[in-house]
């Protein structure tokens, strides 16, 4: 790790140095030759506007010169006319192009357009003038002034007419050359390139000092800030391993000192929000754990709550089965029930009819005794005659009195078996009220335990939707217990202090 650091402060220090001498040098050379090419073009400017005013005036002297040498000349020639010294006009003309460097040749015209004289071809004298100039100049009544160029050569011409008097002799036209001006020109053109060459290799003997004290301060300026930009990379380094326990101490006024506070606060509130962080993934990771551990314990309650829930369904079915056959038997004695009073009020009603004849029987047997009586009396009457009559009559009374006796104990036996049936329907009126009832409780209960099993149905499926949430809701928290486990573990790379 200080290995690395002090690799990453070399490579920063030098970076710096290299980079701002680079810049600066860049910079300053682009600027040396902004000037320099600004300074010289300035002065080349300064120096090609002095040779052209130069030149004007040399070109200015140089025809104004002619037209006097054209202006004299022209004078002695007439005069020479006038003289008749026709001789000495030759003479005049080629001691002036002698004597003048500049003047080319001359040529003397008459006004017939025959040539007087040529000095640069005196064998076209005494010949007619059929050049464009020459006949131009002829129709000239003034002084005329022409450019040309000719055989590489730029010259000029002064074209004068000769008069003699009121009445026009001819024309002297005089071709003056520019080459001293040339020369004149290139020598300038000359020095002002060679001048040039000297301005630059003095700019840049300058600039070249300029640039290498500049470096010097660069240099200078490079090893004053590589230090805090160092300590400042120190800083960024740390931060950039989690590193949060130093500070920058740098104590500047300029925009360093600005980015030294700055990440001093940067670090400070980091520090803060990655300390609420470790505490609050260690929390969160607590937390995520408890609730997995509450899940864990919720899901097998689930569990077993479902397969108690499974099991009262399964109960409650099988009750269900049963109550159904309960309901069926009650149903079939209920039924069994009704038959039974249907025959007890039928044998109550045969006691009845019994009961009925038993007192027919009586009453005849009372009427017997009657006629057991009638007859008795009647035998008495009879005295010995009625003696037999009185037997049958006595047997009579006897059958009557055996026949009313057992008719009164059948009476009585029958009355008891009508109060005995009688009691026994009521009591099976009872028994089959207790079984509707029964049977009606049966139906509720049966009705009761299916709503039951299908509440339990309904129950056990809820039961299941909400295991499988639990089921679902513990992978997340699973998940969640896990990243909170890797973001403790990530948070931990952080070294802060409280």
């Amino acid at each position: 790790m200080k290995k690395r650091t002090d690799k990453t402060e070399f490579r920063v220090k030098w970076s710096i140095r290299i980079k701002l001498v680079v810049m600066v040098g860049i910079l300053m050379a682009a600027l040396v030759c902004l000037l320099t090419y600004v300074q010289i073009t300035s002065q080349q400017k300064l120096l090609e506007k002095e040779m052209h005013k130069r030149i004007s005036l040399m070109r200015v002297n140089l025809v104004e010169g002619g037209e006097i040498v054209v202006a004299n000349l022209t004078d002695r020639i007439q005069r020479d006319i006038a003289a008749f010294n026709l001789s000495a006009i030759v003479e005049t003309i080629e001691h002036a192009v002698s004597a003048n460097d500049a003047l080319k040749y001359g040529v003397l015209i008459n006004s017939s357009g025959i040539i007087y004289h040529h000095t640069n071809n005196p064998g076209k004298a005494r010949t007619n003038a059929t050049d464009q100039r020459s006949i131009e100049a002829l129709k000239a009544n003034e002084s005329t002034f022409s450019e040309f160029r000719k055989d590489d050569e730029n010259l000029f011409e002064i074209a004068n007419p000769v008069v003699m008097g009121d009445f026009p002799w001819g024309v002297l036209r005089m071709v003056f050359s520019y080459d001293k001006l040339d020369r004149e020109i290139k020598n300038s053109e000359e020095k002002i390139v060679e001048e040039v060459k000297n301005m630059i290799k003095k700019t840049l003997l300058t600039s070249l000092g300029f640039l290498l004290v500049a470096l010097l301060i660069v240099v200078y300026l490079s090893t004053k800030f590589s230090g805090p930009l160092i300590q400042l990379t120190r800083f960024a380094e740390r931060l950039s391993h989690g590193d949060f326990t130093k500070k920058i101490t740098i104590r500047q006024e300029d925009e360093i000192g600005i980015l030294a506070d700055a990440m001093n606060s940067m670090a400070l509130n980091l520090k803060k929000i990655i300390y609420k962080n470790i505490y609050t993934s260690q929390s969160l990771s607590e937390a995520s754990s408890e609730q997995n551990y509450s899940l864990d314990e919720i899901s097998a309650l689930l569990a077993e709550m479902s397969k108690i829930t499974r099991k009262n369904t399964d109960n409650a079915d099988r009750a269900n089965k049963l109550m159904e056959k309960t309901n069926q038997v009650v149903s079939n004695a209920d039924e069994s029930m009704n038959m039974l009073l249907s025959s007890m009020k039928e044998i109550s009603q045969s006691s009845r009819e019994s009961f009925k004849i038993i007192k027919i029987i009586d009453e005849i047997a009372f009427q017997t005794n009657l006629l057991s009586l009638n007859a008795a009396v009647e035998a008495a009457r009879a005295g010995e005659a009625g003696v037999e009559f009185a037997v049958v009559a006595r047997e009579i009374k006897n059958l009557a009195m055996r026949a009313a006796e057992a008719a009164n104990n059948t009476t009585q036996l029958i009355e008891e078996n009508v109060n005995r049936i009688n009691d026994g329907l009521k009591l099976v009126d009872r028994a089959n009220e207790g079984f509707n009832e029964v049977s009606d409780n049966s139906g509720n209960a049966a009705g009761l335990v299916k709503e039951i099993s299908g509440s339990s149905n309904e129950q056990n499926k809820m039961i299941d939707q909400i295991s499988s949430s639990v089921d679902r809701l513990n992978v997340v928290t699973r998940r969640n217990s896990e990243s909170a486990e890797e973001l403790a573990s990530t948070m931990s790379v952080f070294k802060v202090l409280k």
